[in-house]
């Protein structure tokens, strides 16, 4: 797109703002023969491929024929996922797969599990299984997700091999739930790998899928190997199941107040004992379990930086009032739904384009005083979810920093709020900085991330900052990085 001396691709912008990342493409054979005159697209449309040859298989057999045929052509293989990734990373023009026929929850092989492992609170999760999905089942059986990210319309497998998290110091991202992966390698064959000491007992292990008998697969036990299977972006193999650690059910109690900025990051502000790891609240008050920040980069006359915290307690019986009212004021709801359905016929981007930074900065205290809330309460995954504003359509990115260097970061936002808004480009809504745990249960440090997202439909640069965790290094696992799951 082109604003006003800005020449910015989405190419350009991954490649211009992630550090740290790796990228490996392997080259097609042959020339292009597009035969798929459908196509297959993201959720929003942001990308589109044409694929020489489309699969949907239905069963573990029929996937790993679909790899076996694969490498015997010598074609090049990649799985989709929901289509709610902004990058390409998933798209091919030779061979494609997609999970919808895999959309299930598959049984458990209780007797090969340590003596130790409680199997009530194991799901194994095949690889098409949405997260909203997911979570009605895992609702039926008492049962709920320790943790999610602010959308459901994702297939689990493919969020959590993408990093996708939600908040909370204690509790880690999607990937952290994991204790079992399935993932077929380059020649079709099925392994199932673990951490070292994981749930299986290696003496007790068939080596057969419990659905299909038929199909042997190996058993790995390998630490490093799974920390880069659970969050590879698919290219380690295609995964065809996973199996992951639930919690019962619980509901969440939500308090949204608007401060500054400032206030949170003075000497005895809510953010800085948060990062010296002190209590947030006075002796006797409850901690909350999950932490999120909302603010705008632009100041007010006073200088300072509007903000709105999010808290969130859980509790493992339904409170008062849970699921009985409306979140936010009551023009919140009608907001969020005219702001999706502005986006979706095109008319956001024409009225932006012509805001001041002022009027810009207004909007976002408007939203924010309109979230703010002293009670608000319902089962987790549906205060986890963020509502209607998942339907814009976005790109964005994720750059990793530490807790502790939380103030720094955001000050470099503000930076680039007044850079972007003298080239006429403005952030089209708040930043946000959720706060979540490293993947690995043995490494207690924090990790944040930037994540820079350009608002398609505002033609504008927008900023979110997460929490999230610091990748292991990948270990090779033959040819497979060919495949992917995102």
């Amino acid at each position: 797109m082109r604003t006003r001396g800005f020449n910015i691709s989405r190419r350009a912008l991954l490649r211009d703002t992630v550090v740290g990342g790796v990228m490996l493409t392997w080259p097609s054979c042959g020339t292009r023969q597009p035969v798929d005159t459908a196509g297959w697209h993201t959720a929003l449309g942001t990308e589109y491929v044409l694929a020489r040859r489309r699969w949907a298989p239905r069963t573990a057999a029929e996937l790993l024929d679909a790899v076996r045929r694969a490498a015997k052509a010598r074609r090049r293989i990649r799985m989709t996922g929901s289509g709610h990734s902004f990058s390409d990373v998933a798209l091919s023009d030779d061979w494609l797969l997609a999970p919808t026929g895999l959309a299930r929850l598959l049984p458990i092989d209780s007797g090969s599990l340590r003596p130790e492992v409680d199997a009530s609170r194991l799901v194994r999760v095949a690889a098409g299984l949405r997260v909203r999905a997911l979570n009605d089942m895992l609702d039926a059986r008492g049962l709920a997700l320790e943790n999610m990210g602010g959308f459901d319309g994702q297939t689990f497998v493919g969020a959590a091999s993408t990093g996708t998290h939600g908040s909370g110091i204690a509790f880690g991202p999607l990937a952290s739930l994991l204790v079992s992966i399935q993932v077929v390698g380059p020649d079709g064959e099925l392994m199932q790998v673990e951490p070292e000491n994981g749930v299986t007992d290696a003496a007790k292990f068939v080596g057969r899928l419990p659905e299909e008998p038929s199909i042997s697969m190996t058993l790995s036990c390998d630490t490093e190997l799974f920390n880069a299977l659970a969050v590879g972006l698919g290219c380690l193999g295609v995964i065809y199941a996973v199996t992951l650690r639930a919690v019962p059910k619980f509901w969440l109690v939500e308090k949204r107040t608007l401060t500054t900025w400032e206030r949170l990051i003075a000497d005895n502000g809510m953010l800085s004992r948060l990062v010296r790891g002190e209590p947030i609240h006075a002796p006797g008050e409850d901690e909350p379990d999950h932490v999120e920040i909302y603010y705008t980069p632009y100041n007010s006359s006073d200088g300072t930086h509007v903000a709105l915290v999010t808290q969130r307690w859980r509790k493992s019986a339904k409170p008062a009032h849970a699921g009985e009212r409306d979140r936010g004021s009551p023009v919140f709801l009608p907001e969020e739904a005219l702001t999706v359905v502005a986006d979706e016929f095109g008319i956001l981007q024409p009225v932006f384009a012509h805001l001041t930074t002022a009027a810009i900065r207004d909007l976002h205290i408007n939203g924010l005083q309109h979230m703010a809330q002293d009670y608000y309460a319902d089962v987790s995954y549906r205060i986890f979810n963020i509502g209607l504003l998942n339907l814009i359509r976005t790109y964005g990115v994720e750059l990793a920093f530490d807790l502790a260097c939380t103030k720094e970061a955001v000050e470099q936002t503000f930076a680039s709020a007044r850079d972007l808004a003298a080239a006429g480009w403005h952030h089209s809504a708040p930043l946000s900085l959720p706060y979540g745990q490293n993947i690995h249960a043995a490494n207690n440090s924090n990790i944040r991330v930037v994540h820079w997202a350009v608002h398609a439909a505002f033609s504008r640069v927008n900023c979110t900052i997460h929490g999230t965790y610091r990748r292991p290094t990948p270990r090779k696992l033959s040819s497979s990085s060919r495949y992917s799951n995102i």
